[in-house]
């Protein structure tokens, strides 16, 4: 009965001009509430029983069952994503340049969604190693603007095999497949052949 008289008094305090009786029913309901909280909080008291303890456990259970399942569900969906985007990068053409463009933006996404796996890397360095080509043999189009993609393109295949070396540098898989990467470069990029031997060295340990 206390909150809502004190309440009303608080409204009415605001609606209207100030008045002693009013003023003083403000701070005496202001004082009552004071009493009934120190009243409650000393006679509160909390038992926890082997009922209340078994609750709270199968709460916590339940909370960390229901946190691994979205961090597996989460997984998941990112695993299920990656193949979609390297299903979509398969069925392009990377004779052409337009598809090429198309499945190394696909393949890019597959890596970002999901780099656990070293062939999504692996696939990613091989549609890169295929554009390269293209424009190595292409001699049509401006030759600035050809060289700067060339650029482009080898310091992103050096980027995959950095990546596969480093994230899954354990498997003896990535170091061949950074190795392949290297060979490609080859005759492109100084420096291309002595990266490749070491790859294939680490991949031969």
């Amino acid at each position: 009965l206390i909150m809502p008289a004190f309440l009303t008094s608080l409204t009415l305090f605001s609606l209207y001009n100030y008045g002693i009786v009013l003023h003083f029913a403000f701070w005496f309901l202001i004082g009552l509430m004071a009493i009934s909280n120190a009243r409650s909080e000393k006679s509160l008291k909390i038992a926890i029983n082997d009922a209340s303890m078994s609750s709270i456990l199968s709460s916590l259970v339940f909370v960390l069952v229901l946190a691994a399942g979205l961090v597996g569900g989460y997984f998941l969906v990112q695993k299920y994503r990656s193949e979609l985007y390297l299903a979509r990068a398969s069925r392009l053409n990377l004779a052409v340049k337009a598809d090429s463009d198309r499945a190394i933006d696909w393949l890019t996404r597959a890596v970002n969604a999901d780099n656990s796996d070293v062939k999504y890397l692996n696939f990613l360095g091989q549609a890169i190693l295929r554009r390269i080509n293209l424009e190595t043999s292409s001699r049509s189009g401006n030759q600035e603007e050809t060289a700067a993609r060339l650029q482009n393109l080898t310091q992103a295949a050096i980027n995959v095999a950095d990546r596969m070396t480093t994230i899954h540098k354990n498997d003896g898989a990535s170091w061949f497949n950074a190795g392949g990467i290297y060979q490609g470069l080859i005759g492109i990029v100084n420096g291309a052949d002595d990266a490749a031997v070491r790859s294939y060295q680490e991949y031969l340990k």
